[in-house]
């Protein structure tokens, strides 16, 4: 098997599983949105879940952005222009993002982490909502995904351990130092987010609903049952009061 055959398998079980990450939240999300509604999806991936979101809410107008152009171009590929827009760029440019703004609702999946201070982001992403309007935060308990090993998330080394039980150990490995899938500005961010991993303290969920509870008070906050590999997925839902 070459290279570019073993990248295929690869790409294809990660996606998967993210899929049904997705699919597994989607019910938390839908429940907090209303016709009309115009939605940032920030780190919004190939667009599929914002996409199938505004359809199905029948939502105003879905904008998504993300670090990666391979996946907005994706995205751009089948989404409808007119109610569906798509852009690369850095989340953390809070600026850049309140140019397109205001919003009702701001959907963050699996993007937390990768903040240098994520309360300070949650906040200026606040800020960013109609009154009445509702920031869905989603994100992976870390703590609840068997913590680490050798410095390594023990999920990632589950992750990958399957690709190669999968496609074989040689195969794995020529395809992992193949793919191209992950950008230049991708891996310098998951470079920043390695850097300052354990000075946020951002990863056990009791530190998260501690920190979530003193920033928002009035916030939803929970946890759904356990995921696949993945462990437990928190949630919050902040919703910005009417008179605001």
């Amino acid at each position: 098997m070459t290279v570019s055959d073993t990248r295929q398998p690869v790409a294809l079980f990660v996606g998967e599983e993210m899929q049904r990450f997705y699919e597994f939240t989607e019910p938390l999300i839908v429940r907090y949105l209303r016709p009309g509604d115009v939605l940032l999806d920030v780190g919004c991936g190939d667009g599929f879940l914002g996409i199938k979101l505004r359809r199905q809410a029948d939502l105003k107008l879905l904008v998504g952005i993300d670090l990666r152009p391979m996946v907005i171009r994706r995205a751009e590929s089948m989404a409808n222009p007119s109610v569906e827009r798509f852009a690369v760029g850095n989340a953390e440019d809070c600026e850049w993002v309140a140019t397109m703004s205001p919003f009702d609702v701001v959907l963050m999946r699996n993007v937390l982490h990768h903040f240098k201070d994520p309360l300070v982001a949650l906040k200026k992403y606040g800020q960013m909502l109609n009154p009445g309007g509702r920031l869905i935060l989603v994100d992976i308990d870390r703590e609840a995904a068997c913590g680490d090993m050798f410095g390594l998330p023990l999920t990632l080394l589950i992750t990958w351990c399957h690709v190669w039980h999968t496609i074989g150990w040689r195969a794995a490995r020529k395809a992992i130092r193949g793919m191209k899938y992950p950008s230049r500005e991708w891996r310098e961010h998951r470079a920043e987010d390695m850097k300052h991993r354990k000075a946020i303290g951002w990863f056990r969920y009791r530190d998260i609903r501690k920190k979530l509870h003193s920033a928002f008070p009035k916030a939803e906050i929970g946890r759904l049952a356990s995921f696949c590999g993945l462990g437990g997925v928190h949630y919050m839902v902040y919703e910005k009061a009417a008179n605001a």
